[in-house]
């Protein structure tokens, strides 16, 4: 090994480093699902992507694409072992050093990491040396590294590192390296995930939290799953498991499991204090149960779906028996508030009024919605009111619509065209709507509105709490009939759609209805008025109000918000790639990162023809859209393992990266494959 490696060095090393065209393949690079970051792309210093590999006898390498000047770089590193699972998790951030960290799978009990230049350039990490630390666990494998981004200061930045111990257990250590010379220390070791006899994966993506909510804490998301190919029948075989990581308290949380003893991960924030660790799985809530009885049915997990989209598990299950007819799955969360919240979350329902009171004006009234639009663009429903009566919805098109209805059964919308809510994502807004149904202007006292000309509707919107009022869209809207609203609630709107997991939530805080001289005649406060937790309400006036589909009131933190899981499939897999062993390596599937409209690629085979499809989640939170990316002969190599890049810091100009397999044995040590762009 050893000699066929310092060939490879002698065509690529740090100081003469292999250059070509970053869409050719980067040949004999092998990549593997459980190290991460896997593939990263960032726009500075100039527009790039960089991974870790390994080559197929063993010798780890960090790989560039330039996507200005075209050009690639392979930079071997040392030799490890022949077996795939070696590759290194490389971490790269503008204005940081990069990190790289790996192991030789199984082999040993040492961690290795290299820390690169101030620059953030990888050069560098050819000739310097291994931070090494000598784990308590029996071997250790995979590498999955997390920048603390509130624990780091401008001399120091401090990571955490995950890795497998002793193939039943994953542990966290931290690492604090200095900024200006590089140096890296390792803490201590913590055992955090731990199974009875099972091999134990973890999948990690980034939460993304403040892309919801400005300011919010890091988080991770982190799933555990077992080798499908290692069964011992006690009904967790294919069990999976779920948790979020607060990255600033330590504070880990279940949603299959609300009632989890609390738990805390050690942290430099938290004084590496920790509470309740490890966390034994057997006595853990799975998010996804033992798929039928033991010894017949299992699962093989890709990858968990970072932030800011709601929590999703990608994989593909079936009949032990018959491994090549496996499916692919997502098993998906609706959204949910994200931080502090007080009011109505339309989280796929709505709030409805049974009878409008005395709402109906003849002569002229005012609508005012109080809420606050998701944090990043997303389509979302807004609210709706009883049937006869409005909703309001929003889109990513950025516009916000409201519609309503006239006796004459006109449709009555508007939509602010002119004027749309790009850049007021995450801001409170006030809308006001004055409608005068009369054939006459009317003059709304006590407001800043004025006169409304007949048979029609004025909006202005507010973004300071009703301080100052702009007219917003076309500013004014005709309607045809003799009043703005129905005569009954049995005249009703058509109904919006509210069905679909992807629909995003709105804080609604306050509905008020007045008559034209300002006086109110309904009033909701769904941000104080409303019970927590209850499901009808009273208003002011004394009209009742009720909660439909997943609408709820809400008093407190997102972690205290259920999450709704369902399940899509996505078809078949397809044929193992080589390796006997049950179906431990299907073509694989990813997720988008960061993931904003549910974005999954999956790689399938029939035989004959592999094919790399992108399944984009559209704005009727229901229906995917498939687009096929690649179709090739098998006999031109396997397509497997897709990953998106990691884009902290914008898109890439590539949609995902694969690898193009020539060969794969019956195990892990007998593969060589390319890594490919496409999109």
């Amino acid at each position: 090994m050893t000699k066929l490696s310092t060939m490879l060095l002698s065509t690529a090393t740090a100081l003469d480093p292999h250059f070509k065209n970053d869409r050719q393949p980067v040949v004999n690079a092998a990549t593997e699902w459980h190290n991460r970051p896997n593939t990263t792309f960032q726009s500075t210093p100039y527009p790039l992507t960089r991974f870790g590999s390994v080559d197929n006898v063993g010798g780890i390498w960090v790989n560039e694409l330039d996507h200005t000047s075209g050009k690639q770089k392979s930079i071997y590193i040392e030799q490890a072992i022949q077996d795939d699972h070696c590759t290194a998790a490389v971490h790269s951030e503008p204005g940081h050093r990069t990190l790289m960290a790996w192991t030789k799978h199984n082999f040993d009990n040492v961690m290795r990491l290299r820390v690169g230049a101030l620059d953030g350039s990888i050069d560098s990490l050819a000739n310097v040396q291994s931070v090494t630390l000598t784990s308590g666990g029996t071997a250790i494998s995979y590498t999955q590294i997390v920048r603390l981004v509130a624990a780091s200061t401008t001399t120091t930045d401090q990571y955490w590192i995950l890795t497998r111990r002793s193939n039943i257990a994953w542990e966290i250590i931290p690492v604090a390296v200095n900024i200006a010379t590089g140096t890296a220390v390792y803490g201590a070791e913590t055992t955090v995930w731990r199974s009875s006899a099972h091999q134990l994966y973890i999948g990690m993506a980034h939460d993304y939290a403040d892309k919801r909510v400005p300011g919010a804490n890091q988080k991770i998301r982190v799933s555990a799953f077992n080798n499908p190919g290692d069964r011992v029948s006690d009904g967790l075989d294919s069990a999976t498991w779920y948790f979020e990581v607060d990255c600033v308290t330590g504070t880990m949380t279940c949603p299959s499991m609300p009632s989890m003893t609390a738990t805390t991960v050690p942290t430099i924030q938290n004084s590496n204090t920790s509470a309740n660790l490890p966390l034994d799985l057997p006595g853990i809530t799975p998010l996804i149960t033992e798929t039928g009885s033991p010894g017949v049915n299992s699962r093989r997990v890709f990858q968990t779906c970072a932030g800011p989209d709601s929590p999703a598990i990608a994989y593909a299950e079936g009949a032990i028996a018959t491994p090549d007819a496996w499916n692919y799955f997502v098993k998906e969360a609706g959204p949910r508030v994200a931080g502090l919240f007080n009011g109505l979350v339309n989280n796929g329902g709505y709030a409805s009024c049974a009878a409008p009171g005395t709402a109906m004006s003849t002569t002229g009234m005012i609508l005012e919605f109080d809420f606050t639009l998701p944090a990043t663009a997303q389509d979302f429903f807004i609210y709706r009111q009883y049937p006869g009566l409005f909703y309001a919805k929003g889109g990513v098109d950025n516009n916000l619509t409201v519609l309503f209805r006239d006796t004459g059964g006109t449709n009555i919308t508007i939509t602010t065209t002119s004027t749309p809510l790009a850049g007021l994502w995450g801001t409170r807004l006030r809308l006001r709507l004055a409608i005068n149904p009369t054939s006459a202007g009317v003059a709304f006292t006590g407001t800043s509105i004025g006169t409304v000309a007949a048979h029609t509707v004025k909006y202005d919107v507010t973004t300071d709490g009703g301080t100052t009022y702009s007219t917003w869209g076309p500013g004014t809207k005709v309607f045809t009939g003799s009043t703005a609203l129905p005569a009954s609630a049995t005249d009703p709107v058509a109904t919006p759609t509210t069905s679909g997991a992807s629909l995003g939530v709105a804080a609604i805080h306050l509905l008020r209805m007045a008559k034209v001289d300002g006086t109110n005649t309904l009033l909701t406060n769904f941000e104080s008025g409303w019970p927590g937790h209850q499901a009808t309400y009273t208003d002011t006036t004394g009209n009742a109000w009720t909660l439909t589909g997943g609408a709820i009131v809400e008093r407190t933190t997102e972690a205290a918000i259920p999450y709704t899981w369902t399940v899509r499939s996505y078809g078949p897999a397809g044929t193992r790639v080589g390796y006997s062993t049950d179906a431990n390596y299907l073509a694989g599937g990813a997720f988008q990162s960061p993931s904003y409209k549910r974005q999954v690629v999956f790689a399938k085979t029939d035989g004959t023809t592999e094919t790399l499809t992108l399944f984009t989640r559209q704005v009727d939170g229901v229906t995917d859209t498939a687009t096929v990316l690649l179709t090739q002969p098998t006999g031109s190599g396997r397509v497997i393992r897709p990953y998106f890049p990691d884009c902290p810091t914008g898109p890439a100009p590539y949609i995902v990266t694969y690898a193009n397999a020539t060969f794969y044995g019956t195990d892990y040590t007998q593969y060589n494959m390319d890594r490919k762009l496409v999109g």
